[in-house]
């Protein structure tokens, strides 16, 4: 192990990429999201690095290192800084590395910086606002490896197994109710959905079939003495219960060193004594910390489902039946792509890795032509979205993992684990020609990620969404021009899929998840029309013939799909775009800025020209990753076209000038800010702005 690493992150998303680059960079690791519950971590278990937010929320990061660089015990302790708003320079990085040392300050805006020169097409160079939202977290791993270079005396020694922790209540009793459901299951005179060995059905395909029947019950899984019992909403796997008593929550804790064995076994007394969850009670010690509960508790189900691709063999079952209740404490949240891949990692020896890809020896591969299949969410990792795009059906196997732009190993792990999901498939072809419906990267750049999908949106966003779809054309639907090639429709329709895809809804009510399978029904019905040369000239003939009117049934309309009306009265896409700008609005005051930027582009999409819709998106864009040098491009090109569209727009003008202030841009600020004035001569707070940036 490279060592035991605490990371102190406010922001969640952010902390749990970069646990993700640490984690596979192979460091033990912790986090926390404020400064309380980080002086609690330490004090129970001295890290060997820290990673710190130098702002979090009302604390300031360099109080906490203050404070450890005050005491004998963790003097030497090096922390990693990491600026996530603006970045105040070279002086301000100069001065925590000499006050803290060993210590290295990292402004987050670099790593997006570095991220935009390695790659990106046209689109992120134009700000295009799909691209926003990534950078290179694995950027900081070289940083903090050259901060841990010298062993600190006692630092985390090579890690041993942990102790055995006492006899668990809860999970005993979770031992006894799997083997009460497991006779029940197998004694059940009905009709399983389907049942079989994991030597002959192994367990990544269980969970693919599952998910491709979209099944919701319950999955018995038996080896040996053990049995899992997985519960199943809709194809997703949502909780596990298991009868080994060493999948218990304490021994989970206690092997990561969240909690001592003295916490331990206090916690296990007062569960027998008081009757109540161990979570709870340890969280009422002062020994963990809410946000690590519910880590821990998510851990634990994927460590007992995880556990499961280690099996050789096994026996399963599966039995049809209404959806789980719901889980008070925890539920499975990845998706079955991702946990396949995860147990693939973790438990696939070449061996088995090779008796999956021999099936795809010597032949051609390609994405699914199943948009439900291959659009799957599998990674997040941009190197890895890249690989995955560029399966176009051009080369066989064995060039893929030749020509791989990942290293090999990975490369082999994850075609492993897309052929288990069922997101490629063998091309039956010895075309040069790329298999419908990916698009080959282009000779002249390496292949770059695909656009990052929009998070879920809010239920009245998506109802308003949803709505205009039911009005509109398909190439409305696509946002695509009425002249678009069939590389511009496939580019259109895989990022708007992604977006709406069953993956990205699976933690979303029910009406909500309703609403993103309609949509994403018809962009899928929206692509296959405009892609077949025939289908598209029968729906635009239709198109022209029924006018604003709608169509009555005729043969071109079987050949082309149902036709939605094709220009919907101005004051429907009108009255929609006001509905969500104020919606996004509403968020940005809330500061949920990632909500604001999905409702503020869906109201400039609707009605692109209007400034205030793109002057907010702009400013939304900005607020949500002001440490994203992408975002701040994509920020830039709406305010720039607001201010196209009304040069005299003062909001558009003033959050241009902000951006530019905080990105070291100040003779471009100014220059705003100047323009601004010379149009309102009276406004004397810009007078007084200018005069703060230029220092008088």
């Amino acid at each position: 192990m490279p060592g035991y690493v605490l990371i102190v992150e406010r922001d969640g998303d952010l902390q749990q990429r970069i646990g993700a680059a640490l984690r596979e960079a192979g460091y033990e690791l912790a986090a926390e999201t404020d400064l309380q519950w980080a002086r609690r971590s330490i004090a129970v278990r001295r890290p060997d690095a820290i990673v710190l937010d130098t702002q979090l929320g009302e604390d300031d990061g360099f109080r906490l290192a203050d404070e450890l660089r005050r005491s004998d015990e963790t003097r030497g302790v090096p922390i990693l800084f990491l600026a996530t708003t603006a970045h105040r320079g070279v002086a301000h990085r100069a001065e925590a590395r000499r006050r803290f040392a060993p210590a290295d300050y990292v402004a987050l805006i670099e790593l997006g910086a570095e991220r935009s020169r390695r790659g990106g097409g046209p689109e992120a160079a134009q700000g295009f606002p799909w691209t926003i939202g990534r950078f290179e977290t694995r950027a900081l791993l070289p940083r903090l490896a050259d901060l841990m270079t010298v062993p600190l005396p006692g630092m985390t020694p090579p890690a041993v197994p942990a102790e055995r922790a006492p006899e668990d209540p809860a999970q005993q009793r979770e031992g006894h109710e799997v083997e009460d459901r497991a006779q029940t299951m197998t004694s059940d005179p009905g009709t399983p959905g389907f049942t079989g060995t994991l030597k002959r059905t192994p367990f990544a395909q269980v969970l693919q079939r599952l998910y491709v029947t979209r099944a919701t019950g319950s999955l018995l899984l038996a080896h040996e003495e053990a049995k899992k019992i997985v519960d199943v909403a809709d194809g997703y796997p949502v909780s596990v219960r298991s009868n080994v008593v060493a999948e218990c929550l304490g021994q989970l804790l206690l092997e990561k060193r969240l909690i001592t064995r003295e916490a331990l076994a206090e916690s296990i007394a007062r569960m027998h004594k008081e009757k109540r969850q161990q979570g709870q009670i340890l969280v009422e010690m002062d020994v963990l910390s809410p946000y690590n509960l519910r880590r821990a508790l998510v851990e634990q189900l994927e460590a007992k489902l995880l556990e499961v691709f280690s099996w050789p063999d096994g026996k399963f079952l599966f039995r049809p039946g209404g959806r789980p209740a719901a889980q008070a404490a925890a539920r499975l949240e990845r998706t079955p792509a991702t946990l396949i891949l995860d147990g693939i990692r973790r438990h696939y020896d070449p061996g088995r890795q090779a008796g999956v890809l021999d099936r795809y020896a010597g032949r051609f591969i390609v994405l699914s032509a199943d948009p439900m299949l291959r659009l799957q969410e599998i990674t997040s990792d941009p190197d890895e979205l890249a690989f995955i795009d560029g399966l176009d059906g051009t080369r066989l196997l064995e060039a893929i993992l030749q020509e791989a732009t990942i290293p090999n190993a990975k490369a082999r792990l994850l075609l492993v684990a897309l052929a288990e999901s069922g997101m490629i498939q063998p091309h039956e072809t010895t075309s040069k020609t790329p298999a419908a419906p990916a698009a080959p990267p282009s000779p002249a750049r390496a292949p770059t990620p695909p656009p990052e999908p929009l998070a879920p949106l809010g239920s009245g966003e998506l109802a308003m969404m949803l709505q205009m779809a039911r009005t509109q054309d398909h190439f409305w639907a696509l946002g695509v021009e009425r002249n678009a090639t069939a590389p511009e429709i496939d580019r259109a329709y895989q990022a708007l899929a992604r977006s709406f895809h069953a993956d990205r809804y699976r933690l979303s009510p029910d009406e909500d998840r309703r609403m993103a399978a309609e949509m994403f029904q018809r962009l899928t019905e929206a692509h296959a029309v405009l892609q077949a040369p025939a289908r598209r000239r029968a729906y635009v003939a239709a198109l022209a013939t029924v006018g604003d009117a709608e169509p009555a049934a005729t043969p071109a309309d079987s050949q082309a799909g149902s036709l939605s009306r094709v220009t919907p009265p101005p004051e429907n896409a009108q009255g929609a775009a006001a509905g969500l700008y104020q919606a996004g609005l509403d968020h940005l005051r809330a500061r949920r800025h990632h909500d604001a930027v999905e409702a503020l582009r869906q109201a400039a999409r609707l009605v692109p020209n209007h400034a205030d819709y793109r002057a907010a998106l702009g400013w939304a864009l900005f607020r949500q990753a002001p440490a994203d040098a992408r975002a701040a491009r994509a920020a830039l090109a709406e305010l720039r076209r607001a201010t196209q569209i009304d040069e005299r727009h003062r909001g558009a003008a003033q959050h241009l000038a902000e951006i530019y202030a905080q990105t070291g841009r100040t003779d471009a600020a100014l220059a705003e800010l100047e323009r601004l004035l010379g149009a309102d001569p009276a406004a004397t707070e810009l007078a007084e702005e200018i005069r703060r940036l230029r220092g008088d």
